[in-house]
């Protein structure tokens, strides 16, 4: 039998409660090269250790994280960047994918979608996140009633999100990759939907999302 080679990563942030608890979550599913939250030591880890992955907190003190996300793109082209911030910004993300970071996410992202992100990159993709209130922007401008809409259903964003890549025809695992989530968590929102909207099957839901235009 092939054994699969672990994904390596190097994490760095200077909060070390943080970075610990980032170890401990990740370190169960891929291999875990090299720690710091100092910027010199950073670059020497990717020199001396060579990661699939890196992931670096954007607001971080010790390192100017575009500057460092350039620096990589530049002189370690094999290494993916996934960069952790505290606050999401549409104008930090595009810098971001100039930069050619290929991960981008806000530190309150749940551990079940960073590793399902991680995975992504590593194997070549991207992953930028969606945040809540974007989604919620997004409904709000497809629907025009949406207060009296979502008064009445109780759908969250996420929700109407996923309703409208069912009506596309994706599949819980397509859904999952698409949004950086797990696939329990995306079958735990089908039967949520199914359940607000007293649907039985799949034909009922992509007739309500025609309906509604989601």
């Amino acid at each position: 039998m092939a054994i699969t080679k672990k994904i390596s990563l190097i994490l760095a942030d200077d909060h070390p409660l943080f970075l610990e608890g980032l170890i401990s979550v990740l370190k169960r599913e891929f291999l875990i090269t090299g720690s710091t939250g100092n910027g010199k030591e950073l670059q020497r880890l990717l020199e001396s250790n060579k990661p699939d992955v890196v992931i670096i907190c954007l607001n971080n003190a010790m390192v100017d994280g575009l500057s460092t996300c350039r620096q990589i793109a530049k002189y370690h082209p094999a290494v993916k960047s996934i960069i952790l911030s505290f606050f999401y910004d549409e104008q930090i993300e595009q810098q971001l994918k100039t930069e050619g970071v290929k991960g981008y996410f806000t530190k309150d992202i749940q551990t079940d979608a960073l590793i399902e992100a991680i995975k992504c990159v590593a194997g070549g993709g991207i992953a930028f996140s969606v945040p809540q209130d974007k989604l919620l922007s997004e409904a709000r401008r497809i629907i025009s009633n949406y207060d009296a809409f979502v008064d009445h259903y109780k759908l969250s964003p996420r929700e109407l999100k996923i309703i409208s890549l069912i009506r596309d025809g994706l599949t819980s695992n397509e859904i999952s990759g698409l949004l950086f989530i797990s696939i329990n968590t995306v079958e735990s929102h089908r039967k949520n939907i199914f359940k607000k909207l007293n649907l039985k099957n799949i034909q009922g839901l992509v007739e309500f999302a025609y309906k509604h235009s989601l």
